[in-house]
């Protein structure tokens, strides 16, 4: 049995645990974790039967979803209206079809109208592939892993650099240097856009590079490599120039050991918001509880993003072969922020860190 038709059998297990006869996936990374088939921008429908199933793709991607599938399901191509073939599929089912619960209302009304006309009830279901996926097998921990490798050589090359280098470059510049060594070392390119934030610019979460030329201070940079479809995240925090940097080396210091101390509860059948908890008390502590407002983590594969979230109020229990981010931060108006990320593979007992890029503090000097 391949690990498509595993992946299959999982699903269908959930099915009819839920006494689904069918079901409708239309998220991408979704369709490819079931079939392999891989098409961005596809806009397509797997149908799953109770006897048959069908992969419903644009014209454009028939052929290369038909070379690529690797489920058993047969591939139909549509041209103008992805629903048209819809009806005869629904045929198919003994009545009760589930539908991932993120498809636009309209796409859901039409669906459901075509469901009730064949006496059929259509119902949304949240999660469900995204459990499965949220479990890495060996064959996805590979290309994570070479995924992870490649993020470990990019911070390996910045912090090889001298303050010339980055005096010299804008966050944007910095930002499109890391996407081209991405793809020197062997990446396929970002899952996201990357964070290059200077000085108090360091002190937004999710801020994005501006053309302004980097100068001395904290340098936090936040970035992902593609690779076969998955997905890494990795944050470091840099300091260009010899000054003092007293007050950000203490919280650099404090989030450290915030990160260091959830790496160490982490493992399998902790709670998500008591692993997020651990993190956050070195933090309160020490009197910043105020200045870091994020989750401690998230999953990630297919991707940046995806289930468990760890946070405050996330009832998930983490279960061996999770992948999750460890990315504790802290953030202040005026002088700039610090966030240490690294991503981890739950184990029974412990995890496993996956990068292997240093996390000291490190100054970047002429």
């Amino acid at each position: 049995m391949n690990i498509y038709s595993n992946r299959l059998k999982n699903l269908k297990k959930m099915m009819a645990d839920k006494g689904y006869d069918s079901f409708l996936v239309l998220k991408e990374e979704n369709i490819h974790y079931l079939t392999g088939f891989s098409g961005k921008g596809s806009a397509g429908i797997l149908f799953i039967g109770d006897r048959i199933n069908y992969l419903l793709v644009h014209f454009i991607y028939f052929l290369e979803a038909k070379k690529s599938i690797s489920m058993d399901a047969d591939v139909l191509e549509y041209r103008t209206d992805k629903f048209k073939n819809l009806p005869a599929l629904l045929e198919e089912s003994a009545g009760n079809i589930g539908i991932e619960d993120d498809v636009s209302y309209r796409d859901f009304q039409k669906i459901e109208d075509y469901a009730q006309n064949r006496g059929k009830k259509v119902t949304p279901e949240s999660g469900m592939v995204e459990s499965l996926r949220a479990v890495k097998g060996p064959e996805e921990l590979e290309k994570i892993n070479k995924a992870c490798d490649i993020a470990d050589k990019v911070v390996h090359w910045i912090a090889g650099e001298d303050t010339d280098f980055f005096l010299s470059r804008t966050e944007a510049e910095l930002a499109l240097d890391i996407e081209r060594k991405i793809l020197e070392f062997g990446g396929d390119g970002t899952p996201f856009d990357m964070v290059i934030a200077n000085r108090q610019n360091s002190s937004l979460p999710h801020y994005r590079p501006s053309n302004r030329k980097i100068r001395p201070g904290p340098l936090l940079i936040d970035f992902g490599v593609l690779y076969k479809n998955y997905c890494c995240d990795i944050t470091r925090t840099f300091f260009v120039g010899l000054q003092n940097y007293g007050k950000l080396k203490k919280i650099y210091d404090i989030v450290l050991e915030a990160q260091d101390k959830a790496i160490q509860a982490c493992r399998e059948d902790i709670c998500s918001k008591e692993l997020d908890s651990v993190a956050r008390k070195v933090i309160e502590d020490e009197g910043f509880g105020r200045n870091y407002g994020h989750g401690l983590g998230h999953g990630v594969g297919l991707q940046i993003h995806e289930a468990p979230v760890i946070g405050l109020s996330s009832d998930e229990v983490l279960k061996s072969g999770m992948v999750v981010t460890i990315e504790p931060g802290i953030y202040l108006d005026e002088l700039g922020g610090v966030r240490i990320e690294d991503m981890v593979l739950v184990k029974k007992n412990s995890c496993q860190v996956l990068f292997s890029a240093p996390k000291d503090f490190m100054i970047i000097k002429g």
